[in-house]
Protein backbone atom coordinates (compact mmCIF):
# COMPACT_ATOMS: atom_id res chain seq x y z
CA UNK A 1 0.00 0.00 0.00
CA UNK A 2 1.14 3.52 -0.80
CA UNK A 3 -0.39 6.69 0.64
CA UNK A 4 0.78 10.07 -0.64
CA UNK A 5 -0.40 13.61 0.11
CA UNK A 6 -0.83 15.75 -3.02
CA UNK A 7 -1.93 19.17 -4.16
CA UNK A 8 -5.68 19.59 -4.66
CA UNK A 9 -4.91 20.40 -8.31
CA UNK A 10 -3.35 17.00 -9.04
CA UNK A 11 -5.43 14.50 -11.05
CA UNK A 12 -5.05 10.93 -9.82
CA UNK A 13 -5.98 8.54 -12.62
CA UNK A 14 -6.72 4.85 -12.02
CA UNK A 15 -3.57 3.77 -13.87
CA UNK A 16 -1.19 6.29 -12.25
CA UNK A 17 1.91 5.19 -10.39
CA UNK A 18 1.51 7.58 -7.47
CA UNK A 19 5.02 6.86 -6.21
CA UNK A 20 6.21 9.19 -9.01
CA UNK A 21 3.99 12.10 -7.92
CA UNK A 22 5.40 14.96 -5.84
CA UNK A 23 4.25 14.86 -2.24
CA UNK A 24 2.82 17.98 -0.56
CA UNK A 25 2.77 17.91 3.21
CA UNK A 26 2.65 21.53 4.40
CA UNK A 27 1.00 24.86 3.66
CA UNK A 28 0.83 28.45 4.96
CA UNK A 29 -2.63 30.01 5.23
CA UNK A 30 -4.46 33.00 6.66
CA UNK A 31 -7.16 32.89 9.31
CA UNK A 32 -10.55 32.48 7.60
CA UNK A 33 -9.02 30.81 4.55
CA UNK A 34 -10.23 27.58 2.92
CA UNK A 35 -7.74 25.15 1.41
CA UNK A 36 -7.79 21.58 0.13
CA UNK A 37 -5.36 18.77 -0.51
CA UNK A 38 -5.57 15.11 -1.49
CA UNK A 39 -4.41 11.83 -0.07
CA UNK A 40 -3.81 9.43 -2.94
CA UNK A 41 -3.60 5.70 -2.33
CA UNK A 42 -2.91 2.57 -4.33
CA UNK A 43 -2.01 -1.03 -3.79
CA UNK A 44 -3.93 -3.30 -1.50
CA UNK A 45 -3.56 -6.66 0.16
CA UNK A 46 -5.67 -8.64 -2.28
CA UNK A 47 -8.29 -8.04 -4.94
CA UNK A 48 -10.17 -5.67 -2.66
CA UNK A 49 -9.34 -4.22 0.75
CA UNK A 50 -11.46 -2.13 3.08
CA UNK A 51 -9.62 0.45 5.13
CA UNK A 52 -10.70 2.84 7.85
CA UNK A 53 -9.24 6.20 8.70
CA UNK A 54 -9.08 8.07 11.96
CA UNK A 55 -8.54 11.81 11.88
CA UNK A 56 -6.92 13.98 14.50
CA UNK A 57 -7.01 17.73 13.87
CA UNK A 58 -7.71 20.98 15.70
CA UNK A 59 -8.88 22.46 12.38
CA UNK A 60 -12.29 21.46 10.92
CA UNK A 61 -11.86 19.01 8.02
CA UNK A 62 -14.28 17.56 5.46
CA UNK A 63 -13.18 14.31 3.78
CA UNK A 64 -14.65 13.22 0.44
CA UNK A 65 -13.86 10.45 -2.00
CA UNK A 66 -12.70 11.43 -5.51
CA UNK A 67 -14.86 9.40 -7.89
CA UNK A 68 -14.09 8.68 -11.53
CA UNK A 69 -16.59 9.72 -14.20
CA UNK A 70 -16.70 8.66 -17.86
CA UNK A 71 -15.63 11.12 -20.53
CA UNK A 72 -16.27 9.91 -24.06
CA UNK A 73 -14.62 12.92 -25.73
CA UNK A 74 -12.32 14.97 -23.47
CA UNK A 75 -10.83 16.92 -26.39
CA UNK A 76 -10.82 17.42 -30.12
CA UNK A 77 -7.57 15.66 -31.03
CA UNK A 78 -6.82 18.02 -33.92
CA UNK A 79 -7.28 21.07 -31.63
CA UNK A 80 -5.67 19.78 -28.42
CA UNK A 81 -2.41 21.40 -27.37
CA UNK A 82 0.33 19.97 -25.15
CA UNK A 83 -1.34 21.35 -22.00
CA UNK A 84 -4.10 18.73 -21.97
CA UNK A 85 -3.48 16.08 -19.32
CA UNK A 86 -5.14 13.48 -21.55
CA UNK A 87 -7.12 13.46 -24.78
CA UNK A 88 -8.32 9.84 -24.85
CA UNK A 89 -11.78 8.74 -23.73
CA UNK A 90 -11.84 7.05 -20.35
CA UNK A 91 -12.52 7.49 -16.66
CA UNK A 92 -11.50 10.85 -15.21
CA UNK A 93 -11.20 11.73 -11.50
CA UNK A 94 -13.67 14.54 -10.97
CA UNK A 95 -16.65 13.97 -8.65
CA UNK A 96 -16.18 14.71 -4.94
CA UNK A 97 -18.46 12.24 -3.21
CA UNK A 98 -19.47 12.50 0.47
CA UNK A 99 -18.48 9.49 2.55
CA UNK A 100 -21.09 7.77 4.70
CA UNK A 101 -18.44 6.87 7.28
CA UNK A 102 -14.68 6.59 7.63
CA UNK A 103 -14.41 3.35 5.61
CA UNK A 104 -13.26 3.17 2.00
CA UNK A 105 -12.36 0.54 -0.56
CA UNK A 106 -8.89 -0.04 -1.99
CA UNK A 107 -8.73 -1.98 -5.25
CA UNK A 108 -5.47 -3.66 -6.28
CA UNK A 109 -3.65 -2.22 -9.31
CA UNK A 110 -5.48 1.10 -9.33
CA UNK A 111 -4.98 4.52 -7.77
CA UNK A 112 -7.61 6.67 -6.06
CA UNK A 113 -7.74 9.69 -3.74
CA UNK A 114 -9.48 11.24 -0.78
CA UNK A 115 -10.09 15.01 -0.96
CA UNK A 116 -9.59 16.93 2.29
CA UNK A 117 -11.07 20.43 2.64
CA UNK A 118 -10.17 22.62 5.61
CA UNK A 119 -11.96 25.83 6.65
CA UNK A 120 -9.57 27.69 8.93
CA UNK A 121 -11.62 29.59 11.54
CA UNK A 122 -11.12 33.36 11.70
CA UNK A 123 -10.65 33.22 15.45
CA UNK A 124 -8.03 30.45 15.51
CA UNK A 125 -4.69 31.26 17.16
CA UNK A 126 -1.78 31.80 14.80
CA UNK A 127 0.63 28.88 14.88
CA UNK A 128 1.35 25.43 13.50
CA UNK A 129 -1.32 22.71 13.35
CA UNK A 130 -1.05 19.08 12.26
CA UNK A 131 -3.77 17.18 10.42
CA UNK A 132 -3.08 13.54 11.19
CA UNK A 133 -4.67 10.62 9.36
CA UNK A 134 -4.14 7.02 10.41
CA UNK A 135 -5.27 4.46 7.83
CA UNK A 136 -5.78 0.91 9.03
CA UNK A 137 -6.85 -2.48 7.71
CA UNK A 138 -6.96 -5.78 9.58
CA UNK A 139 -3.23 -6.25 8.93
CA UNK A 140 -1.49 -2.86 8.66
CA UNK A 141 -1.55 0.78 9.68
CA UNK A 142 -0.32 3.85 7.77
CA UNK A 143 0.07 7.40 9.04
CA UNK A 144 0.11 10.69 7.09
CA UNK A 145 0.59 14.15 8.65
CA UNK A 146 -0.15 17.45 6.90
CA UNK A 147 1.28 20.55 8.60
CA UNK A 148 -0.61 23.86 8.45
CA UNK A 149 1.04 27.13 9.46
CA UNK A 150 -1.66 29.70 10.23
CA UNK A 151 -0.33 33.24 9.87
CA UNK A 152 -1.40 36.03 12.23
CA UNK A 153 -3.68 37.80 9.74
CA UNK A 154 -7.32 37.35 8.71
CA UNK A 155 -8.30 36.87 5.07
CA UNK A 156 -10.31 39.93 4.03
CA UNK A 157 -13.94 39.56 2.98
CA UNK A 158 -14.22 38.60 -0.66
CA UNK A 159 -16.08 41.10 -2.82
CA UNK A 160 -16.50 38.79 -5.81
CA UNK A 161 -19.37 36.55 -4.81
CA UNK A 162 -19.55 34.68 -8.12
CA UNK A 163 -18.46 34.98 -11.72
CA UNK A 164 -20.60 34.35 -14.80
CA UNK A 165 -18.61 33.41 -17.85
CA UNK A 166 -19.82 34.75 -21.17
CA UNK A 167 -18.47 32.95 -24.23
CA UNK A 168 -18.92 35.39 -27.09
CA UNK A 169 -16.96 33.10 -29.42
CA UNK A 170 -19.60 30.39 -28.97
CA UNK A 171 -22.30 32.79 -30.20
CA UNK A 172 -20.25 33.44 -33.33
CA UNK A 173 -19.74 29.69 -33.87
CA UNK A 174 -23.38 28.78 -33.28
CA UNK A 175 -24.87 31.48 -35.53
CA UNK A 176 -22.02 31.25 -38.04
CA UNK A 177 -21.11 34.93 -37.68
CA UNK A 178 -17.71 36.38 -38.31
CA UNK A 179 -16.19 37.14 -34.89
CA UNK A 180 -16.87 40.76 -33.84
CA UNK A 181 -18.85 41.51 -37.01
CA UNK A 182 -21.91 43.81 -36.76
CA UNK A 183 -24.21 40.75 -36.61
CA UNK A 184 -22.08 39.21 -33.87
CA UNK A 185 -22.15 42.40 -31.74
CA UNK A 186 -25.93 42.67 -32.19
CA UNK A 187 -26.40 39.08 -30.97
CA UNK A 188 -24.01 39.64 -28.03
CA UNK A 189 -26.16 42.64 -27.07
CA UNK A 190 -29.32 40.48 -27.13
CA UNK A 191 -27.69 37.81 -24.94
CA UNK A 192 -26.38 40.37 -22.45
CA UNK A 193 -29.83 42.01 -22.13
CA UNK A 194 -31.46 38.61 -21.60
CA UNK A 195 -28.86 37.73 -18.94
CA UNK A 196 -29.55 41.04 -17.14
CA UNK A 197 -33.30 40.29 -17.12
CA UNK A 198 -32.64 36.90 -15.50
CA UNK A 199 -30.62 38.60 -12.76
Amino acid sequence: MIFKQLSSLEKVFLEDDISNLKEKSKIKVLKGERFSYQIAFSGGEGQKTYMKYSLKSDLPCIVRRVENVPSSMPAYKDKADEFYIKTEPGLYPDLLSPMADNTFEVITNSSHALFVTVDVPKDVHAGTYDIEFVFSSEKKEYKKVFTVKVLDAVLSEQKTIYTQWFHADCIASYYNYEVFSEEHWAMIDKFMKKAAECG
